[in-house]
């Protein structure tokens, strides 16, 4: 009868099939027999090991995924609000409404309501104008603050 293999050759074993996923590609890689790599598969449970490593990874992505959308949000909805402030202060406007239309549509989409591609929010600055004035400059101001403290607590990355 064989040896047992050390603890130092079955996690080796262990780690090749995480990356690789068949018992054939442990036998090959590290040297022994498919009924080998097979019988620890089964005995330290190699199956449940991947089986975390791909929830893990799965969370990992999410994560990536809702803070880049999150991101899009935030930025977005800082040139919503430049845009309604400068609007508002009847400074110099360098936007267009259909420049305001897609980022009110952006941040719908982002924020997982239906595409709204077709549909137009305002149809022309006056629209715009009656949006901006039914907002008080104090819903301005605390927009404004909530954009820049949310860009401060995220470190900019």
């Amino acid at each position: 009868m064989p040896e047992p293999l050390t603890m130092a050759q079955r996690n080796t074993m262990r780690e090749v099939y995480l990356e690789h996923r068949t018992c054939e590609a442990v036998a090959r890689l590290c040297e022994c027999s498919w009924a080998t790599a097979e019988k620890y598969r089964i005995e330290d449970e190699w199956d449940r090991a991947c089986a975390k490593v791909d929830a893990l990874a799965e969370k990992i992505a999410v994560e990536k995924v809702a803070k880049r959308r999150a991101d899009s949000i935030r930025i977005a909805h800082a040139a919503i609000v430049k845009m309604a402030k400068d609007l508002h202060r009847k400074d110099v406007v360098d936007f267009g409404v259909g420049d305001f239309n897609t980022l009110v549509r952006l941040i719908e989409y982002l924020s997982g309501e239906a595409d709204s591609t077709g549909e137009l929010r305002f149809r022309d600055a006056k629209d715009v104008e009656r949006f901006i004035k039914s907002l008080s400059d104090a819903d301005l101001e605390r927009a404004a603050n909530e954009v820049d403290r949310r860009a401060d607590s995220s470190g900019g990355d």
